[in-house]
């Protein structure tokens, strides 16, 4: 059995296409961008807009499983990402934008409108530019990871290629193992940043913009603990992901965007 859910914004699009099924969907053909061995990303043009199709070859059980125990009901991944991101979104956090969702047999997917006018956080550093503007980036990133902690949100794949930024926003990808709760504690705050300072290559940020950055993080946060405990901690954590090959390789240089 399967389904498909359409964004009532993209309905008009969808149907021009022909692509208000599942099925007609996933045979979407675009350009392969990323993925392991039953998931892949490809980014597909419809009408002349941008989009990534998230595609699941296969759902595991344990996949739905876990799901189911966190509420969701027996779902795919995907969906259970479209959901997070959707509520996301309605809590102000910057993310991308769920065009259609749905299953088809072993298969899930989920069409999320691409972000334009920002690049990876890794490729933004990389360029030259002032110390004021990587000074207030600190900043900003800083506070849209306070607001995303406090809307209930954590993120365990909070890497440095799953931020995007710009002149304004920080936008957040990769939601799919995230999960709301009604309060994140410290240690998960903890582990999530850890995420993003392990990614990071230090040739990129050195200790006083990341000391910033989590300033501004705790300024932003009632009742945080001193910055000292809060600085040993995420720097405990991000001394374990780096004995993960999968985490050091993030930290090579970026290419070009």
């Amino acid at each position: 059995m399967g389904f498909v859910e359409i964004d009532p914004g993209y309905a008009e699009l969808c149907r021009r296409h022909g692509l208000e099924s599942a099925r007609a969907l996933l045979e979407v053909r675009g350009r392969l961008v990323g993925g392991h061995a039953d998931r892949h990303v490809a980014e597909v043009v419809i009408g002349g807009t941008r989009f990534f199709l998230k595609c699941e070859e296969r759902v595991p059980w344990r996949e739905r499983l876990k799901s189911a125990w966190e509420g969701h009901g027996w779902v795919s991944q995907s969906v259970r990402e479209a959901r997070l991101l959707r509520q996301a979104r309605a809590a102000g956090i910057d993310c991308p934008e769920v065009a259609a969702v749905g299953e088809d047999g072993p298969r899930a997917f989920v069409v999320l409108r691409a972000v334009e006018g920002l690049t990876d956080l890794r490729s933004f550093l990389a360029q030259p530019r002032p110390d004021a503007d990587r000074r207030a980036l600190a900043v900003r990133l800083g506070r849209a990871l306070a607001e995303l902690h406090r809307a209930g949100f954590d993120h365990p794949d909070l890497y440095a290629k799953h931020v995007l930024v710009g002149r304004e926003p920080c936008c957040f990808l990769d939601w799919q193992r995230s999960r709301r709760r009604h309060r994140v504690g410290w240690r998960r705050r903890c582990r999530d940043l850890a995420a993003l300072d392990a990614s990071l290559v230090e040739a990129l940020a050195g200790p006083r913009l990341r000391v910033r950055c989590l300033r501004a993080y705790l300024a932003a946060t009632l009742g945080a603990p001193p910055l000292a405990r809060v600085a040993a901690a995420v720097r405990g954590f991000s001394a374990r992901l780096l004995r993960r090959r999968k985490v050091r390789r993030l930290r090579e240089r970026p290419v070009a965007p």
